[in-house]
């Protein structure tokens, strides 16, 4: 089963995103810090990864191009999430590995279809 991690801060997105996730076929674990979500990447690499732009304990920045960094045959798909149009951001955020954004609020179908360009697009292993 493919696996998703949704990192946040906030439980209610959290929780609003595991259904429309869950959808897609994926099974969903959440993290709500960067300290929790890198031990997950080390305990099994998930396929797609949607991260808050601000975390309690790291730069999201950070975390992102740490998980890049990992030893990993899965390569996963990063999905920033933002509340703010910031594009010096957003481009920090892509150049440290993410592979594409999404601004909060944002409706199931924007997800949803943003997790399917991305992982049709992106090969999930290392060659």
């Amino acid at each position: 089963m493919k696996l998703c991690m949704v990192v946040d801060d906030f439980e209610v997105i959290r929780k609003i995103t595991r259904p429309i996730v869950e959808e897609l076929g994926y099974l969903v674990i959440e993290a709500a810090d960067a300290a929790t979500a890198a031990e997950h990447c080390v305990g099994e690499m998930p396929d797609v990864i949607i991260v808050d732009w601000t975390l309690p304990d790291a730069d999201t920045h950070s975390l992102i191009a740490s998980i890049r960094a990992e030893p990993t045959a899965k390569i996963p798909v990063i999905i920033y999430l933002t509340t703010e149009n910031n594009p010096s951001d957003l481009i920090k955020a892509l150049n440290a590995g993410a592979d594409g954004y999404i601004i909060k609020p944002f409706h199931r179908e924007t997800l949803q279809d943003k997790i399917k360009k991305l992982t049709s697009k992106k090969p999930m292993m290392a060659l």
